[in-house]
């Protein structure tokens, strides 16, 4: 039951810190990390910020009241006064240096919520906090700017939270007026998220073209666009060059990318965001298999296409990760912008390693498009701090002040362990959990044998040299293929392809023996150790084949071109195999009847 797994580590992560043994709580905190989805339900949201924000407080105040003022807010959406009361206690504790109004702003809600709630032993505690605190000062200071991002980052788990963090930011700049978060679904019309203030009369106009209209004295800001639910921000303006609105504004636009993230992380919690044009069954550029763990793959990589968030792709060096960003790309709304490849191990190498420029001219390479950065944990420090400001505001920082925003998504890679690392302190853990919020994991080839013969018939066929016949495998060869482990994966795979052709040259009949392999594949016996008596080897290799070519078709919809694709064939090839193995292919089309 994940959501009581959840609940118990989270208690036990409490005990922990009750205990001052950090690293427990952190040991907790690392293994509901897999549970991610279940942080989109507001109450367990709320108990996870506020341990968050209970760890967080015996190093940093602002880490810490960023995490417990999310708390505070999931407390409150949910009704959960007692809650909220407890949550505000420990705020007050993380404001008493900085903001002691706040300190005692917070402790004076506490008490009266407790009081009304009977809790006599809680608002006692609470009182006696108030009572040996520190001395109110005149006008507590701001919320500090670099905490918006922060806070709408954590709040990407629901469209609730994250309209509860733009309005609360909202309201400090324009305080005592109507403001509200709408959600402007295709087709379905608009609805009201939160909104703070006397409510105006619900939008009746479509969605707006450009990024903002006025409809009477309400300003609407579109924050996020179509495809999927569209969000605006709306707040009543006071004439028509509001002076008030005219300074908020400018300290309001750094953060509408930031909005629009938070909202896209949301959504794609919820399960509420996918490519509208796209079906799920539509062939991805470039990636080839037949495994029923890459078809897994496949359908992470569709789900998350059209998101602009930052995506980590993890697996073994040569398992395919960059072929699965690329998928990635070509099946996201940025296929027709650039994709550009950076190697973190050669900027940990470069002679100016850790500058924050190191990342920069990729960056601006790849505007509109992705930025695939292979080997992210060797990232000097400085470089992970750059990023880790990109994913927080949408800009790399530049020499004397933050840059402006960039329109690039994120994809990393690792074949690392990036949570034990980031645990462990050799990589920043912030820009840890803002890169795994959505991870894609390409399994190693010795996991998916079924994959070794297509990409086998699928390298053969690009790397063969011009006019050469398609080259075929001998039934040897394919023994030796696929009982070999294969360390050094899909990329060794490759290799092993394009050196068997070399040796075939110009021959007029394209095969591959057993011979052909380099020594290493040697050791794979030539015969299988135990078979049925009544079938040959010709036989048994049909039957796998008439498998794999029939579970594809299954997940193709019966669709022999976008199945001949993900196989590595073309359609006339494919088109010989199904006839000689007696496949029929209207069995696979959705509209056979199963009579």
């Amino acid at each position: 039951h994940e959501p009581r797994q959840l609940r118990a580590r989270l208690a036990l992560a409490r005990l922990a810190l009750a205990r001052q043994d950090l690293d427990e709580a952190r040991r907790h905190l690392a293994a509901i990390e897999p549970l991610g989805d279940l942080f989109g339900v507001l109450p367990l949201a709320a108990e996870r910020f506020a341990v968050l924000g209970l760890l967080a407080a015996e190093g940093s105040d602002d880490d810490a009241r960023a995490h417990l003022g999310q708390a505070l807010t999931a407390h409150t959406l949910v009704g959960d006064a007692y809650g909220a009361a407890q949550t505000q206690v420990l705020l007050a504790r993380a404001d008493a240096r900085r903001a002691p109004a706040e300190a005692r702003a917070h402790l004076d809600a506490a008490c009266r919520t407790f009081e009304q709630l009977g809790a006599h032993p809680a608002l006692e505690a609470a009182r006696t906090l108030r009572a040996t605190g520190p001395d109110a000062e005149d006008g507590a200071p701001p919320l500090p700017e670099t905490t918006i991002g922060a806070a709408l980052a954590r709040a990407a788990l629901s469209e609730k939270l994250v309209a509860e963090t733009w309005l609360a930011a909202a309201a400090r700049l324009l305080p005592d007026r109507w403001m509200g978060f709408y959600r402007c679904d295709e087709g379905q019309g608009w609805h009201c998220v939160l909104e703070h203030g006397e409510a105006p009369t619900v939008p009746r106009f479509d969605e707006p073209c450009g990024p903002r209209l006025l409809a009477g004295d309400v300003l609407w800001l579109r924050l996020r666009g179509h495809p999927g639910p569209a969000y605006f921000f709306g707040v009543r303006l006071r004439g028509e060059d509001d002076p008030a609105w005219q300074a908020a504004f400018p300290q309001m636009k750094p953060w509408l990318p930031v909005a629009s993230l938070a909202l896209e992380h949301a959504l794609l919690r919820a399960g509420r965001l996918a490519h509208p044009t796209r079906s799920s069954t539509a062939p991805l550029d470039g990636l080839v298999y037949a495994s029923p763990a890459m078809h897994d793959v496949a359908e992470q990589i569709r789900r998350v296409a059209a998101s602009h968030g930052p995506v980590l792709v993890t697996g073994e060096r040569g398992a395919g990760k960059e072929t699965a960003a690329r998928a990635l790309h070509a099946a996201s709304p940025r296929r027709a912008a650039p994709f550009v490849v950076v190697q973190g191990a050669a900027l940990a190498d470069s002679a100016v390693a850790g500058t924050l420029f190191d990342l920069a001219a990729p960056f601006a390479r790849a505007a509109g498009g992705t930025l695939f950065l292979d080997a992210v944990d060797a990232l000097p420090r400085d470089a992970q701090r750059a990023l880790l400001q990109f994913l927080r505001s949408g800009a790399l920082p530049s020499a004397d002040a933050p840059g402006d925003p960039m329109d690039v998504r994120l994809v990393a890679a690792t074949c690392q362990d990036l949570g034990a690392l980031a645990r462990d302190g050799a990589f920043l853990e912030d820009l840890y959990y803002r890169l795994a919020v959505r991870t894609l994991h390409v399994p190693a080839l010795r996991y998916r044998p079924e994959d070794v013969p297509v990409l086998a018939r699928h390298f053969a066929d690009r790397l063969r040299t011009p006019g050469m016949p398609q080259p075929a495998f001998t039934p040897a060869a394919l023994r030796r293929l696929l009982g070999y482990g294969w360390p050094g994966n899909v990329r060794q795979l490759r290799n092993e392809v394009e050196r068997a052709l070399r040796l075939l040259g110009s021959e007029p009949a394209a095969f591959i023996d057993a011979g052909d392999l380099s020594p290493a594949l040697a050791a794979v016996p030539e015969e299988p150790a135990e078979r049925p008596a009544d079938l040959d080897l010709d036989q048994i290799l049909a039957g796998t084949e008439r498998q794999v070519i029939e579970r594809v078709l299954t997940e193709q919809g019966g669709q022999v071109t976008a199945a001949a694709s993900a196989l590595g064939l073309t359609r006339q090839g494919l088109y010989k195999k199904i006839k000689r193995l007696g496949i029929d292919t209207r069995r696979f089309q959705p509209s056979a009847d199963p009579a």
